[in-house]
């Protein structure tokens, strides 16, 4: 015996597309999912001189490690920024919440400058497990709304009155100025050495419009120059002040 076939009511047609598009948005919130989980995972890495990189969104770039080159180092520098974007995490994003995890690890790293402000880092990101020889992180950077958090063996260099009465951090006793009017920070970089010791890292040559840079001396006036191959710091305690010279161009 033939049975009609029944005709699918207009009820049932919606039905049927809205359980297609529901399917589809699955599918798709899936997708998205697995490429953000892919993403904070660090699946694609770059290697970008002393560091091990993962560029994020449109200008952002998060430092994972060092790399190679940067593991045979012992003093490093956290730039502002990197292939043109900003630096803005020491660690990667973990899930939708963008957790921040991961470490820096190197068996001789001893010093650390920082110059990228508002950079998150994540817990434990240098720590006596991964850095077993680290002893200073350096903020020159100097922004309040920088987050560190770091073990209490490290201590952190900068000039914010709020973390040196909290008894977080010192203050630099080497600094380097630009030595010229119009500057809105006066400082350019800053060091913390021990006695004895000779200031190992020099600084980026400072740049400024119309002037030629002609090296670090030890007054304001640029008469006696500052010798970074033989003179040492003789006393911890007091302040040393280097300044640059400059020439018209």
């Amino acid at each position: 015996m033939n049975r009609a076939k029944k005709k699918l009511s207009a009820f049932d047609i919606v039905m049927i597309v809205v359980a297609i598009l529901a399917i589809a948005l699955i599918i798709a919130g899936a997708c998205l999912l697995k490429s953000c989980l892919s993403r904070s995972s660090f699946e694609d890495e770059v290697v970008i001189g002393d560091f091990i990189c993962q560029e994020w969104g449109k200008d952002e770039i998060h430092i994972k490690d060092l790399s190679e080159e940067g593991k045979k180092k012992t003093n490093i520098v956290i730039p502002e920024k990197l292939n043109g974007r900003r630096v803005t995490v020491l660690g990667y994003y973990t899930g939708l919440a963008k957790l921040v995890k991961g470490k820096m690890s190197s068996e001789i790293l001893e010093k650390v400058f920082i110059l990228s402000n508002y950079l998150e880092v994540s817990s434990g990101y240098f720590d006596e497990t991964s850095c077993p020889k680290i002893k200073k992180i350096i903020n020159i950077g100097n922004d309040s709304h920088s987050k560190y958090y770091v073990n209490n063996n490290i201590y952190h260099i900068d000039f914010d009155s709020e973390n040196l009465s909290k008894g977080r951090c010192r203050t630099p006793n080497v600094v380097f100025y630009y030595n010229s009017e119009g500057i809105e920070k006066d400082f350019y970089w800053m060091d913390n050495i021990d006695s004895g010791e000779k200031v190992e890292v020099i600084p980026p040559v400072p740049q400024i419009k119309g002037y030629s840079f002609h090296g670090w001396y030890k007054e304001e006036e640029c008469i006696n120059k500052w010798d970074f191959d033989n003179e040492t710091i003789e006393d911890y305690n007091s302040k040393y002040k280097l300044y640059a010279k400059w020439i018209n161009v």
